[in-house]
C-alpha cells in the first residue's frame, strides 16, 4: 500500500476512486501503564485534526489488522515489530488498543523494544500514528473547515485499519511542538518590580527551551542508532 498526505489523497479523489492508497493520521496519545509490560493507547478520536480531517470511530474496520496485530517503530515495515496489539475496539467514542512490547531477553531486537517501552512510560514519547485505507469518506461543506476552499476538509466514514506505530515525530510535518511564548507587554507601565519579576520568568524560560533542545537533539540521535 502507497501511503499520502491527506492533500494529495483528496486530489487523487477528486479526479478518481484511488486504489491501493492509505493515509496515515498522527495522534497524541494518552498512556496508561498496566502488568506485564503493556501499554494502553488512545491512538485515534473523531475530533478535528489540522488538516480539517475526522475519522468517524464507529466506523473503524479492524479484522484484517488483527490477523497480523504488529505495533511498529515510526512506520518501519523493514524491520520487526517493538510490540504486539493484544486487544483493540473503540471506547468511549475513541479507538484505544493494548500494546504488550517485546522483552529485551530478545536478541537484537529486544533492547531496541525495551527502550522504546521505557521511554513511553517515561513521557518522552507521546505520539501514535495510524495507517490506514479509506473505504468511505466526504468533503466537509463547513466552511470553517474549508468547504470554499480547494482542498476541504474530509469526513472518513469507514476505514481499514492497516498498523499503528509509536512516533517521536509524527508523519503530519505540521504537528509540531509550538514554542513557549514569551510574556506579552501589559496595557499599563508596569512597576519596576513587576518586570524585573517578568525579566526572571524570561530568562527560565529561554533556558528551559535551551534544555528542551539540547535534550531533543540527544534523544533524536539515540532513537536513529536504533534504526
Amino acid at each position: 500500500m502507497k501511503y499520502v498526505s491527506s492533500t494529495e489523497f483528496k486530489k487523487l479523489s477528486r479526479k478518481a476512486l484511488p486504489a491501493g492508497v492509505g493515509i496515515r493520521k498522527q495522534f497524541d496519545a494518552v498512556i496508561e501503564q498496566l502488568p506485564d509490560r503493556c501499554l494502553k493507547f488512545t491512538i485515534s478520536s473523531d475530533a478535528v485534526d489540522r488538516q480539517n480531517d475526522s475519522v468517524n470511530q464507529e466506523g473503524w474496520q479492524l479484522a484484517n489488522y488483527l490477523k497480523n496485530p504488529v505495533v511498529l517503530w515510526s512506520h518501519n515495515q523493514d524491520e520487526p515489530p517493538v510490540g504486539k496489539c493484544i486487544s483493540i475496539g473503540v471506547e468511549d467514542g475513541k479507538l484505544k488498543a493494548v500494546v504488550q512490547f517485546m522483552p529485551e531477553s530478545v536478541p537484537v531486537y529486544g533492547a531496541k523494544a525495551e527502550a522504546i517501552f521505557r521511554m513511553c512510560c517515561d513521557g518522552y514519547l507521546n505520539a501514535t500514528s495510524v495507517g490506514f485505507r479509506p473505504l468511505e469518506w466526504s468533503l466537509s461543506k463547513d466552511p470553517a473547515r474549508g468547504a470554499d476552499e480547494f482542498e476541504p476538509g474530509a469526513d472518513f466514514h469507514s476505514a481499514e485499519l492497516v498498523e499503528f506505530s509509536i512516533v517521536s515525530v509524527p508523519c503530519n510535518p505540521e504537528a509540531i511542538i509550538e514554542p513557549i511564548a514569551t510574556f506579552a507587554e501589559p496595557d499599563a507601565v508596569a512597576t519596576e518590580q513587576e518586570n524585573e519579576s517578568k525579566q526572571l520568568n524570561n530568562d527560565a524560560i529561554s533556558t528551559r527551551s535551551k534544555v528542551l533542545s539540547r535534550e531533543r537533539l540527544k534523544m533524536q540521535a539515540y532513537l536513529l542508532s536504533l534504526t
